[in-house]
């Protein structure tokens, strides 16, 4: 009998057992990590104390939480917050996406680089920084005021429904500028022209003209904004707590965390109402861009052209400074001004004193530690589990492609607090699995699991550009699958790799409302341990510690920029001829 087909037929099914393998491998992490705390979460709303391992199973929890006033004033506290913030965010990203894509205002080609560091910012340091700025007592805005009108007069009050509300806004406010430029750059001006011919004012032409055919861009960014807000804990909690101003994410972290015994049962159960109605927001929001057709776009008409802004364009360009100014200039100068005052809010001399506090303390030391390899691991895992997920979403069907949809659906539904809750369900409730409670790798799945929404998009984009001839291609020289997508696939994805990887553990680095569920005493990230100098009152230390990490962070932007420009250098000169080269 000849040697070669019978090679063949055992090579061929070598990797058919490991094409099975690998796909078995790639589900039982989906299981793992995503429909199994999901589960649990429902678990622990029919069960008395399923975190404290007694109790019985019942539906008390569900009663207790459902019947008490307190969760009815969080609800009506969730709606005008999620209200609030969505008007702001909403107003925000249509003005200044109408700015940058359609008018000749001077420095609009500088909006879309600021709204990116915008979205980049901790949404923690954004309200650390306003409190620090405004609050009643020792705002420096507030003393700044009674210091140049000698007057006690507070101005501003920053820990209130309404600082909360505008916090809340200009943090969401980048992710509908960047939803909405592509709309807006892709609006024919000649439509709105013709308003203006028929004798419409420019702002009525606006009003009437341009709103309207964007309507189902807006409407679903803000369904989008909507769950967003909902999911919201760090400015909640840091701007509203202390006026009792409890939404639904506050409120959950307030039964586990307020009570002895703790409120599991009852947290479960509001964390359930609280996933149910982010995930009807996010269904709405895809139903209102499905299958509809508003196109502005067509035909040899089309004139991607700006309106002409005459003296009215130097005022916009004052608008768009003077918010970039209050919303991130101000916030970030507070913490660098808090930082050098020896006592928060006392003007008088700056030391170095903080800072050197915060260098010599030995558990900041750990938190900071902790969070470079919280970011670095949790944004490799990111991305590595968004590439297999991309690439089953382009080539897979049936149960696999739906599990996959499944998985990066979960974070986008679940707040990160009621997602470290999950977590804390699905690890109490085997006992091979208890000893990772409070420990660094619960956090580190649980903060991969959170930034994979992240990664997806990242490793989509990239995906999309990679035309599937050039890994066919390989095969066909014979490289088998893996060494075609290694190759070919994973070579060209290098920069966006990395790129991703930088973000998702840029946000990983800022994430507080999972690390403050799962972390300990003896380990926490620099979230959790801001959090908890700003509950003990030790406003500088905290600033100078927020000091310390962004420079950090920057110098960790700076040493990535260089590898991924070497990287790109180097791929262009061993590239193929006609490989499409990536963009981020």
């Amino acid at each position: 009998m000849d040697a070669a087909p019978e090679r063949d037929w055992l090579q061929h099914t070598a990797l058919r057992w490991g094409g099975r393998g690998l796909r078995a491998a790639f589900l039982a992490v989906i299981v793992g990590f995503f429909l199994y705390p999901t589960a649990m979460l429902v678990a622990g709303a029919f069960h008395e104390s399923l975190l404290a391992g007694f109790g019985s199973w019942s539906a008390t929890g569900f009663e207790r939480a459902y019947t008490s006033p307190s969760t009815y004033q969080t609800l009506a506290n969730s709606v005008l917050f999620v209200c609030g913030v969505t008007t702001i965010s909403i107003a925000v990203g249509v003005f200044l996406a109408w700015v940058a894509a359609q008018t000749n205002a001077p420095g609009r080609r500088l909006i879309t680089p600021l709204m990116v560091l915008s979205l980049v910012v901790p949404p923690l340091l954004y309200a650390f920084g306003w409190m620090l700025l405004a609050n009643r007592q020792n705002g420096l805005l507030n003393r700044l005021v009674q210091s140049v009108f000698q007057t006690d007069a507070t101005l501003f009050n920053v820990l209130s429904w309404q600082g909360m509300i505008a916090v809340g806004g200009t943090v969401t406010a980048p992710i509908t500028y960047l939803l909405l430029l592509g709309p807006f750059m892709r609006m024919d001006q000649s439509l709105e022209e013709a308003a203006r011919i028929c004798g419409a004012s420019r702002s009525g032409a606006f009003f009437r003209t341009t709103l309207p055919l964007m309507a189902p861009a807006v409407l679903g960014v803000a369904a989008l904004i909507m769950a967003l807000a909902l999911q919201s804990f760090d400015t909640p909690q840091l701007l509203g707590t202390p006026e009792n101003f409890m939404v639904f994410a506050t409120q959950i972290f307030h039964y586990i965390y307020d009570f002895t015994p703790s409120k599991y049962a009852e947290a479960n159960s509001l964390a359930l109402l609280l996933l149910v109605v982010i995930v009807l927001l996010l269904f709405a929001q895809q139903k209102i861009l499905r299958g509809r057709d508003f196109s502005t776009v067509s035909g040899k008409s089309y004139r991607p052209s700006v309106a002409q802004l005459r003296r009215s364009r130097y005022v916009v360009t004052l608008v768009c400074a003077a918010y970039f100014c209050v919303v991130l200039l101000l916030p970030l100068a507070a913490v660098v001004i808090g930082a050098f005052q020896p006592i928060f809010g006392v003007w008088g001399r700056l030391t170095l004193d903080n800072f050197r506090s915060v260098l010599a303390n030995e558990a900041i030391q750990r938190s900071i530690v902790l969070t470079v390899y919280l970011s670095v691991f949790g944004g490799v895992l990111s991305m590595v589990f968004a590439l297999i997920a991309g690439r089953v979403l382009q080539r897979s069907r049936g149960a696999l492609r739906w599990a996959t949809r499944f998985a990066t659906f979960v974070p986008w539904a679940m707040p990160g607090i009621v997602l470290s809750l999950s977590f804390l369900c699905a690890v109490t409730a085997l006992p091979l699995t208890r000893a990772l409670y409070g420990t660094e790798w619960l956090m580190l799945i649980a903060l991969t699991v959170s930034t994979v929404p992240i990664a997806i998009t990242v490793a989509v984009g990239a995906l999309a550009q990679i035309n599937p001839e050039l890994e066919e291609a390989a095969r066909t020289a014979g490289a088998g699958a893996v060494r075609a997508f290694v190759d070919t696939v994973a070579r060209l994805m290098i920069p966006s790799f990395l790129a991703g990887w930088f973000l998702c553990g840029l946000f990983i680095s800022g994430n507080l409302a999972v690390p403050i569920m799962l972390s300990t005493h003896s380990a926490q990230p620099v979230s959790s341990k801001v959090f908890e100098m700003y509950n003990n009152g030790n406003y500088s230390e905290a600033a100078a510690f927020y000091c310390v990490v962004i420079a950090i962070i920057a110098g960790l932007s700076v040493v990535l920029w260089l590898v991924r420009a070497a990287v790109s250098m180097a791929g262009s000169r061993h590239s193929v001829r006609g490989t499409p080269r990536l963009a981020f």
